[in-house]
Parts: structure tokens; sequence; C-alpha cells
């Protein structure tokens, strides 16, 4: 009778809605958790995440000390339309319809989503260069014409903008490189929601600033500055969830004013560095991890920061980037992919590889920077001077 009962009980308190026992990477400021789980919940009076396995006791991780919670690797292709937003949120998908006020975005992985067009800052189906500080609302052809006025309308496949000589103009999408709409009076921080802020990465590379409402077995369900109503982020489209805390700063965060680049030319080329990308533009990738944060940088680049003795810690993954591998696999007998690493606090040596080379593994820093003033992080020349050394300073933050 007892066995029946204590069966009874665990049948009505274990969760009848699972998640399919995933396996999550939590990123934490002092350590990795490798969590296999088919229940979890967010406790909102403690701000803590509970996990639960079957057979497992069930664990507590406090999301104060949460850098990124980490899912399945993006497995969806890029749509060819790419939404910026007010927020700086990225949509990939495509336009289905629209009114004066609005438009209906279709995402691969989110479904349909109504969005004023007040919250909108770009929507790109070609990257080109345009023009800052714009008064009126731009069209960008593929021609590389443009049409100054304001938009009156986007959808079905059509703009319509009112231009002051011109009159009402309909133009085709087919034709635009982008629309760059005139920058409102949308300050991000005077607009963010208040609560515990995360940017949540979708299977198809979609990215989106949100405030936790709620974590269940269903996903994540955010509050967002676009969407009037929860959008819930479902388990099985996100691939990431980075959080935003003041326990860490990632240094590509950082104000311009405390940090400064050096190069150093080969044959007097430079190779500016990337912020949040790899050197050549593209997504930051270590052993088939994407990165969402961080620097891609090229031989011979320095990146000094000045602490001034605020931080604890400096964290990040740094390597090679996958896109050396995948050259090196196409062609065997490429050159380069060969740098020499350093690490400097203040006028310390606190970590060196001198031949860092595309068979390396990518190696994870946990560096103290206690009451060190300033930060260097060089990549220096290794062997076939400058050729291919895309490094990757991934996810590099600085621990409070």
């Amino acid at each position: 009778m007892k066995l029946f009962c204590f069966l009874l009980l665990f049948i009505i308190w274990y969760p009848t809605a699972k998640i399919s026992a995933e396996i999550f990477q939590f990123y934490m400021t002092d350590k990795t958790l490798k969590v296999n789980t088919d229940y979890i919940e967010w406790d909102k009076l403690e701000n803590k995440i509970i996990t639960q396995e079957r057979d497992i006791s069930s664990q507590n991780i406090l999301c104060k000390n949460i850098v990124e919670i980490s899912g399945k690797q993006p497995t969806i292709s890029k749509d060819d339309t790419k939404l910026i937003l007010g927020d700086n949120s990225v949509l990939y998908g495509h336009i289905t319809n629209g009114t004066p006020r609005s438009i209906i975005w279709e995402s691969p992985t989110l479904g349909n989503i109504e969005i004023e067009l007040t919250q909108l800052k770009e929507i790109v189906w070609q990257e080109i260069e345009s023009q800052h500080h714009l008064d009126m609302d731009c069209l960008y052809f593929k021609n590389g014409d443009t049409l100054e006025g304001l938009i009156e309308s986007v959808g079905q496949g059509i703009v319509t903008i009112e231009h002051k000589h011109l009159g009402n103009q309909k133009e085709y999408f087919e034709n635009l490189a982008k629309i760059v709409f005139v920058p409102l009076d949308f300050n991000i921080e005077k607009n963010k929601i208040k609560g515990m802020s995360i940017i949540g990465i979708l299977q198809d590379f979609s990215f989106i600033h949100g405030n936790i409402l709620n974590i269940t077995n269903d996903g994540v369900t955010i509050l967002t500055s676009f969407i009037k109503h929860p959008l819930l982020l479902p388990w099985n489209k996100i691939s990431n969830i980075l959080f935003e805390s003041n326990e860490f700063i990632y240094i590509s965060d950082l104000d311009e004013e405390l940090y400064h680049i050096k190069y150093t030319p080969y044959f007097n080329v430079t190779f500016p560095a990337k912020k949040d990308k790899n050197q050549q533009g593209g997504s930051i990738v270590l052993n088939n991890r994407y990165f969402y944060k961080g620097w891609g940088v090229c031989s011979r680049t320095e990146i000094i920061i000045q602490l001034q003795r605020k931080f604890q810690r400096f964290q990040c993954t740094v390597g090679l980037d996958d896109s050396v591998l995948q050259a090196y696999a196409k062609n065997s007998t490429m050159i380069g992919g060969n740098v020499n690493i350093q690490v400097w606090t203040d006028s310390i040596l606190s970590y060196h590889s001198e031949e860092f080379t595309i068979f390396n593994k990518p190696v994870e820093l946990d560096i103290d920077i206690r009451n060190v003033y300033t930060l260097k992080l060089l990549v220096d020349f290794g062997e076939n001077a400058h050729v291919h050394d895309f490094v990757n300073w991934a996810g590099a933050r600085l621990i409070r």
C-alpha cells in the first residue's frame, strides 16, 4: 500500500509535459554544466532555473550566474530577407502582407508576426552601405539609385512611398536592396522592459531581445518592445539564450573609450577587427559551436582594454575560426593559419600560445584580473605572414 501511494504521488508530481530529454549546456561565470533534462521551470521568486531528469535529483541554477544556455546549434538556413528592429533584434523570413501601420512577417521559427512600421529600422534583401542620420525614409535600389520620402505601406511585394516632388510612388521588392526607415526617438535603454533581459538566438539565426516572463517545458516566454503580446520561443526553435546581467559584460559591449585596437600590417595590409563576427564578417564559429559575442581579428592585432581594477576574471574561448579549417579541408596544401596568441594583464604574460595552428583545438581561458589596470589581447604573426590568421576571441567577457 505504501509503495502504491508513493508511486501515485510520484506520478502526480512528475510533470506530464516533457521536452524529450533535451541536453543543455549552461555556461556560467564560475563553471559549465551539461544538463540532460526532461523538465525545466523558472522559479521567479528566487530567480533560479530548476531542471529535473526522471531518475536524478533536481538541479537549481541561479540565473544571476548564467552567461548562456546552449541547445542545438542552428540548423535552418537563413531566409533571403532580414528585418532589423528598433531594439536591434534581427529576424529572418519574409513579408506576406501589410497595412499602412504594420507588416505581417512570416518567420520559419516563429510563424506569422504583426509588427508596426514604427518598430522597423531596416528591411534588407541585399547587404549594401547606407547613409546614416537620414531625415526621411529611404529606398536603396539594386542598381545604386535611392529614393527618399515617407513610407506609407509595405506589403505584398510592394512598398508605397510619398516623395515630396514625385508624389505617391510604388516600388517592387525585387528591385530593392534595402529599405531604411528614418530613425525615430527609439531609445533602447528607455524602451527596455524591466526584468531579466536575454537575447534569444533561434535556429534560423534570428535573435530577439526581450525579458523573461516564464520558462517552462514549452519554451521561454518573453516580452519584447516590438510585439504587444508575450512571445513564446519554443525549445525546438532555440539555439542559445544569452543572459544580460550586471555580473559580467562582453568586451564587444564596452564603451569605445574603454578600449582601443592597434594594428601592425604585414606588407601594408591591415585587416580590421570585427565586433560580434569573425574577421571575414561571418558568424563566429569554433569547433562547430556558434558564438554570438566576441571579436574576430587577424594578425597582427592588439585589443587593449582599460579595466581600472574593476573586474575579477577574464573568460573567453580563443582559436582559429572554423572557416580556416574548412578551407584546409578543401585544400590540404593551403598555407597559413599559424599565429602567436598572448594575453597580458598589465606587464604579466598570463597566457601564451607561441604556435597556434589549425591542428590546435580552441582554448578556454579563465584569467584572474583582480587589481589589473590594463588587459591586452594580442594575435601576432606566426609562420606565413598573416595568411588565414583568422582568430576569434569568442564569448570574451569580464566578470565583475
